[in-house]
Formats: C-alpha cells, sequence, structure tokens
C-alpha cells in the first residue's frame, strides 16, 4: 500500500468515496499553485520563473512551458504578488522566529500500523509551524477558516510525526498565515492544546476508518441509506443572506 499522506487522509472528513478517489497529482488549483510558489520562495529561497505574458495561453505560453518543464512558472503580475506576500513574512518578527528550524523534513513513519509521510513545513525547536496563504489572516476570520481547512489536524498529524519519527518533542504548533492580495498582512497563531487534542482525534478516527474501508474494500458516499430532509417546520422562513450562502460554500 502507499503511504498516506495528511492531504488524502484528510478527505475521510468527506467520505471514504472521496479518500479513495483522491489522488496526490491532481491538477493544482490557481490558489494552491500561489500557495506552493510562496512556499517555495519563502521557505527554500527558491523565486519562481516569470513568463512575461499576461495569460497562460497560446503558442508563447506553450513554448516557454516546453522551456522551463520543471521550473515553477508565473506571470508577471503574480511574480510581484508572490514578492510582497514574501517580504511581509520576513517583516513580521514572530513569523520570522516560528519559520526558524529545518525546513521540509521529508518524513516516512507509521500510524496506526499504516505507512504514512509528512513533510512538515518548518519542524524548530520544540514546534512544528505551518505557512498558508490565505484570503484573510485576520486572527478572528482565520480561526474559522482553519477549522473548516482542517489545518489544526494537520498540525497535529504533523507533531505526531515529528515525535513519532524521534525528531523532537512538539510543545507548540504555529501558523503563519499570510494574505494573497496587498497590502499581504501576516498573522502568526499558535494553536492551543484542546485544538491540538481535538484535530489529534480527528486524524485517529479517519485512519480507523480508512483501516475499516481497507479491510471490507467498501468505500461509501455520504451514506448508503435514505436521509430525511427536514426544514426545521412549517414556520420556518425560506430566505438566505449572502453572508449565510457564502458560509454554506453555495455559488
Amino acid at each position: 500500500m502507499e503511504r498516506i499522506r495528511f492531504s488524502r487522509l484528510k478527505n475521510m472528513a468527506r467520505s471514504p468515496m472521496h479518500y479513495h478517489a483522491y489522488r496526490d497529482d491532481m491538477a493544482a488549483t490557481p490558489a494552491m499553485q500561489l500557495g506552493t510558489a510562496v512556499h517555495r520562495a519563502v521557505l527554500d529561497g527558491e523565486l519562481p520563473v516569470v513568463y512575461p505574458g499576461a495569460v497562460r495561453r497560446g503558442k508563447a505560453w506553450e513554448q516557454f512551458q516546453a522551456d522551463h518543464v520543471n521550473d515553477n512558472i508565473v506571470t508577471e503580475s503574480e511574480s510581484h504578488k508572490i514578492m510582497g506576500m514574501c517580504a511581509s513574512v520576513q517583516a513580521h518578527p514572530e513569523a520570522v522566529r516560528v519559520l526558524k528550524g529545518e525546513r521540509e523534513r521529508y518524513i516516512e513513519w507509521t500510524y496506526q500500523g499504516r505507512a504514512v509521510r509528512s513533510t512538515p513545513d518548518v519542524i524548530g525547536d520544540g514546534f512544528v509551524t505551518d505557512l498558508k496563504t490565505t484570503v484573510n489572516a485576520d486572527p478572528e476570520r482565520f480561526k474559522w477558516d482553519a477549522v473548516r481547512r482542517l489545518y489544526h489536524a494537520q498540525l497535529a498529524f504533523y507533531a505526531e510525526a515529528v515525535r513519532s519519527s524521534g525528531l523532537g518533542e512538539p510543545r507548540q504548533a504555529y501558523i503563519v498565515a499570510v494574505e494573497s492580495s496587498a497590502p499581504y498582512a501576516v498573522s502568526v497563531l499558535r494553536l492551543t492544546p484542546d485544538a491540538l487534542d481535538v484535530g489529534g482525534r480527528l486524524c485517529h478516527q479517519w485512519m480507523e476508518q480508512v483501516r475499516a474501508c481497507e479491510a471490507a474494500n467498501h468505500w461509501p458516499g455520504y451514506s448508503d441509506a435514505i436521509v430525511d430532509l427536514d426544514c426545521g417546520g412549517d414556520d420556518v422562513e425560506l430566505t438566505f443572506s449572502a453572508e449565510t450562502l457564502e458560509a454554506a460554500e453555495i455559488y
């Protein structure tokens, strides 16, 4: 069996079917590509290759791609954004502090008897840190986004990877969040013990489900049964604000 990464394991939060269908080489979204470019620039000092055109199409773009097969290619506007994000991270003293350590260490380890692999952004002295790009880094807004995106589970998983591999004893876990639009504000968030505990229990639950589905060779979707849909009574007002629709991810 292939080693499981967190990026795949977290799909159990949706359903075993989504986990089973996930592939590590799935096409990256523009937001994911931007995040990768920022990671490489901040953590590795690797600047992207700048494509002089404005759009990623046409013969000129195809030729440029062919000439830079293994490079991380961005447009000029994207390059300015990446440089601005990097500068903001480097200007934030706490971000600089929690990004010090061994960066992007590839770890092969065992979790609940299953072969897994992890690459924490930073393994520091008693902590792990992950760098995230976001639309809004305001701590009060970002914490809800972090929970929805299961960042607390990801950091708990990374901390366990470090601990189980004998690479340290992470007592703290941090997220450096940088906004993807000017002025590229940065926030550093420390996960509470409760947040890490909840995240760790989620990972444990998901892996138990993976092992059960593997044993049964059955990967169900949301439910194999008929599910009742109830609107809560005749007096419910069926109107939705823009904020409600956004929160429910209905577009």
